[in-house]
Protein backbone atom coordinates (compact mmCIF):
# COMPACT_ATOMS: atom_id res chain seq x y z
CA UNK A 1 0.00 0.00 0.00
CA UNK A 2 1.17 3.16 -1.02
CA UNK A 3 0.78 6.73 0.00
CA UNK A 4 1.25 9.70 -2.11
CA UNK A 5 0.64 12.57 0.08
CA UNK A 6 -0.07 13.30 3.40
CA UNK A 7 -1.91 16.57 4.19
CA UNK A 8 -2.09 18.22 7.53
CA UNK A 9 -5.04 20.48 8.78
CA UNK A 10 -4.58 23.03 11.66
CA UNK A 11 -6.74 23.71 14.87
CA UNK A 12 -5.25 27.05 16.42
CA UNK A 13 -5.84 26.92 20.19
CA UNK A 14 -5.61 30.08 21.95
CA UNK A 15 -3.49 30.41 25.50
CA UNK A 16 -4.41 32.17 28.16
CA UNK A 17 -2.45 33.30 31.14
CA UNK A 18 -4.08 33.70 34.46
CA UNK A 19 -3.32 37.03 35.76
CA UNK A 20 -2.52 36.94 39.73
CA UNK A 21 -4.95 38.29 41.96
CA UNK A 22 -5.04 42.22 43.16
CA UNK A 23 -5.96 43.72 46.68
CA UNK A 24 -9.40 46.62 45.76
CA UNK A 25 -9.21 49.51 48.11
CA UNK A 26 -12.57 49.87 49.71
CA UNK A 27 -13.52 53.02 52.04
CA UNK A 28 -17.01 52.16 53.66
CA UNK A 29 -18.83 54.33 56.27
CA UNK A 30 -20.78 52.48 59.31
CA UNK A 31 -22.87 54.83 60.71
CA UNK A 32 -24.15 53.75 64.71
CA UNK A 33 -26.98 51.64 65.57
CA UNK A 34 -27.09 52.52 68.71
CA UNK A 35 -25.73 55.17 71.07
CA UNK A 36 -25.84 56.63 74.48
CA UNK A 37 -23.99 57.49 77.47
CA UNK A 38 -22.97 55.65 81.42
CA UNK A 39 -23.18 58.62 83.84
CA UNK A 40 -21.79 57.24 87.30
CA UNK A 41 -22.26 59.71 90.12
CA UNK A 42 -20.67 59.00 93.90
CA UNK A 43 -24.01 59.93 95.24
CA UNK A 44 -26.40 58.34 92.58
CA UNK A 45 -24.14 55.36 91.62
CA UNK A 46 -24.62 54.64 87.78
CA UNK A 47 -27.47 55.93 85.11
CA UNK A 48 -27.82 54.84 81.69
CA UNK A 49 -29.03 57.09 79.10
CA UNK A 50 -30.01 56.46 75.61
CA UNK A 51 -32.87 58.47 74.24
CA UNK A 52 -31.23 62.25 74.88
CA UNK A 53 -30.47 64.49 71.72
CA UNK A 54 -26.57 64.53 71.98
CA UNK A 55 -24.15 62.13 73.64
CA UNK A 56 -22.25 63.58 76.24
CA UNK A 57 -18.87 62.56 77.53
CA UNK A 58 -17.08 64.21 80.46
CA UNK A 59 -15.77 63.90 83.54
CA UNK A 60 -15.24 66.09 87.03
CA UNK A 61 -12.90 64.43 89.50
CA UNK A 62 -13.98 60.84 90.31
CA UNK A 63 -17.55 61.45 91.52
CA UNK A 64 -19.09 62.62 87.77
CA UNK A 65 -18.21 61.02 85.17
CA UNK A 66 -20.14 60.12 81.67
CA UNK A 67 -18.83 57.95 79.37
CA UNK A 68 -20.34 57.94 75.67
CA UNK A 69 -20.91 54.54 73.87
CA UNK A 70 -21.79 53.30 70.43
CA UNK A 71 -22.38 50.65 68.89
CA UNK A 72 -22.11 49.78 64.97
CA UNK A 73 -22.74 46.74 62.97
CA UNK A 74 -19.73 45.23 60.56
CA UNK A 75 -21.47 42.56 59.00
CA UNK A 76 -21.82 43.81 55.50
CA UNK A 77 -17.73 43.71 55.23
CA UNK A 78 -16.60 41.27 53.19
CA UNK A 79 -15.30 37.87 54.66
CA UNK A 80 -11.60 38.59 52.66
CA UNK A 81 -11.56 42.03 54.28
CA UNK A 82 -7.97 43.58 55.19
CA UNK A 83 -8.39 46.50 57.26
CA UNK A 84 -5.89 48.87 56.39
CA UNK A 85 -7.03 51.99 58.67
CA UNK A 86 -9.82 53.04 60.27
CA UNK A 87 -11.63 56.74 61.83
CA UNK A 88 -14.82 57.73 63.79
CA UNK A 89 -16.49 60.58 62.72
CA UNK A 90 -18.62 63.06 64.82
CA UNK A 91 -19.91 66.50 64.68
CA UNK A 92 -20.35 68.66 67.54
CA UNK A 93 -23.56 68.98 69.26
CA UNK A 94 -21.95 71.89 71.63
CA UNK A 95 -18.31 73.47 71.86
CA UNK A 96 -15.93 71.14 73.33
CA UNK A 97 -14.88 72.72 76.66
CA UNK A 98 -12.07 72.59 78.98
CA UNK A 99 -11.05 74.43 82.25
CA UNK A 100 -7.10 73.87 81.56
CA UNK A 101 -4.48 73.19 78.80
CA UNK A 102 -5.86 70.15 77.52
CA UNK A 103 -9.20 68.71 76.04
CA UNK A 104 -7.77 64.91 75.84
CA UNK A 105 -10.60 62.57 74.50
CA UNK A 106 -9.57 58.90 74.85
CA UNK A 107 -11.54 56.49 72.43
CA UNK A 108 -11.71 52.25 73.20
CA UNK A 109 -13.16 49.60 71.45
CA UNK A 110 -14.29 46.24 72.62
CA UNK A 111 -16.85 43.57 71.21
CA UNK A 112 -20.48 44.94 71.05
CA UNK A 113 -24.10 42.84 71.19
CA UNK A 114 -25.92 45.68 69.24
CA UNK A 115 -27.21 47.20 72.02
CA UNK A 116 -26.21 50.09 74.48
CA UNK A 117 -25.82 48.59 78.45
CA UNK A 118 -24.95 49.64 81.32
CA UNK A 119 -21.90 47.12 81.73
CA UNK A 120 -20.79 48.59 78.48
CA UNK A 121 -19.32 51.40 80.68
CA UNK A 122 -17.08 49.08 82.54
CA UNK A 123 -16.17 46.42 79.74
CA UNK A 124 -12.89 45.59 79.12
CA UNK A 125 -11.63 47.46 76.14
CA UNK A 126 -8.54 48.43 73.85
CA UNK A 127 -7.26 51.84 73.79
CA UNK A 128 -7.63 52.99 70.08
CA UNK A 129 -6.72 56.75 70.19
CA UNK A 130 -6.14 59.26 72.84
CA UNK A 131 -6.62 63.15 70.70
CA UNK A 132 -5.98 66.34 72.62
CA UNK A 133 -8.74 68.72 71.01
CA UNK A 134 -6.76 71.75 72.19
CA UNK A 135 -7.66 74.13 69.73
CA UNK A 136 -11.72 75.37 70.06
CA UNK A 137 -13.75 73.24 68.52
CA UNK A 138 -17.18 75.14 68.18
CA UNK A 139 -20.94 73.77 67.88
CA UNK A 140 -22.05 71.84 64.68
CA UNK A 141 -18.36 71.02 63.77
CA UNK A 142 -17.07 68.00 62.12
CA UNK A 143 -14.45 65.99 64.34
CA UNK A 144 -12.86 63.19 63.77
CA UNK A 145 -10.29 60.45 65.15
CA UNK A 146 -8.16 57.99 63.29
CA UNK A 147 -7.62 55.08 65.07
CA UNK A 148 -3.61 53.87 65.52
CA UNK A 149 -5.03 50.42 66.94
CA UNK A 150 -6.87 48.27 65.10
CA UNK A 151 -7.22 45.25 66.83
CA UNK A 152 -10.33 45.67 68.83
CA UNK A 153 -12.19 45.73 65.41
CA UNK A 154 -10.45 43.14 64.05
CA UNK A 155 -11.33 40.91 66.35
CA UNK A 156 -14.74 40.88 65.55
CA UNK A 157 -14.13 40.23 62.48
CA UNK A 158 -12.35 37.32 62.73
CA UNK A 159 -14.40 36.02 66.21
CA UNK A 160 -16.23 33.46 63.96
CA UNK A 161 -19.37 34.67 65.33
CA UNK A 162 -21.91 35.60 62.43
CA UNK A 163 -22.69 39.45 64.19
CA UNK A 164 -20.33 41.41 64.28
CA UNK A 165 -21.18 44.05 66.42
CA UNK A 166 -18.18 46.57 67.32
CA UNK A 167 -18.80 48.64 70.26
CA UNK A 168 -16.77 52.31 71.24
CA UNK A 169 -16.79 53.81 74.61
CA UNK A 170 -15.19 57.70 74.76
CA UNK A 171 -13.64 59.07 77.87
CA UNK A 172 -12.26 62.58 78.70
CA UNK A 173 -9.64 63.78 81.25
CA UNK A 174 -10.54 65.65 84.17
CA UNK A 175 -12.66 68.79 83.17
CA UNK A 176 -13.03 67.40 79.40
CA UNK A 177 -17.04 68.02 77.91
CA UNK A 178 -17.37 66.20 74.25
CA UNK A 179 -21.08 66.12 72.78
CA UNK A 180 -21.63 64.89 70.08
CA UNK A 181 -25.05 64.50 67.72
CA UNK A 182 -27.07 61.12 68.46
CA UNK A 183 -29.43 59.11 66.70
CA UNK A 184 -32.09 60.75 68.78
CA UNK A 185 -31.12 64.21 67.67
CA UNK A 186 -34.01 66.55 66.36
CA UNK A 187 -31.08 68.80 64.87
CA UNK A 188 -32.37 68.69 60.42
CA UNK A 189 -28.34 68.20 60.05
CA UNK A 190 -27.84 66.32 62.79
CA UNK A 191 -25.09 63.21 61.83
CA UNK A 192 -24.46 60.53 64.32
CA UNK A 193 -21.06 58.99 64.55
CA UNK A 194 -19.99 57.25 61.80
CA UNK A 195 -16.96 54.88 62.06
CA UNK A 196 -14.89 54.61 58.69
CA UNK A 197 -13.13 51.83 57.55
CA UNK A 198 -11.07 51.46 54.90
CA UNK A 199 -9.76 47.96 53.60
CA UNK A 200 -8.79 45.79 51.08
CA UNK A 201 -10.37 42.60 49.35
CA UNK A 202 -8.65 40.41 46.98
CA UNK A 203 -10.31 40.46 43.31
CA UNK A 204 -11.52 37.74 41.69
CA UNK A 205 -8.33 36.60 39.03
CA UNK A 206 -8.77 37.63 35.53
CA UNK A 207 -7.29 36.17 32.07
CA UNK A 208 -4.81 37.91 30.87
CA UNK A 209 -4.84 39.19 27.39
CA UNK A 210 -4.27 36.24 24.70
CA UNK A 211 -0.59 35.34 25.17
CA UNK A 212 -0.14 33.14 22.13
CA UNK A 213 -1.57 30.31 19.71
CA UNK A 214 -0.58 26.93 20.51
CA UNK A 215 -0.83 24.23 17.29
CA UNK A 216 -2.80 20.91 17.07
CA UNK A 217 -3.32 18.72 14.81
CA UNK A 218 -6.94 18.88 13.21
CA UNK A 219 -6.81 15.81 11.13
CA UNK A 220 -5.17 13.50 8.48
CA UNK A 221 -6.29 13.01 5.11
CA UNK A 222 -4.72 10.24 3.69
CA UNK A 223 -4.91 9.79 -0.08
CA UNK A 224 -3.97 5.87 -1.53
CA UNK A 225 -2.89 5.60 -4.90
CA UNK A 226 -2.83 2.41 -6.79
Amino acid sequence: MNYSSLSVGILLLPIFFVGSSRADTVTSDFMTIADGRVQSSGVLGQELFTSEEDVATRRSGNSNISDGLFEFDLSALPGDANLVSAEIIFRTAAAITNTNSSAEVEFFGFTGNGSIELSDEGAAATLLASVDFTTSVGNDTTISAAFSNLTAIESVLSDGNSDDFFALRTETVNFVTLSVDSLESSDVNAAPATLRLTFETESVPEPSSMAFFGLGVLGFVLRRRR
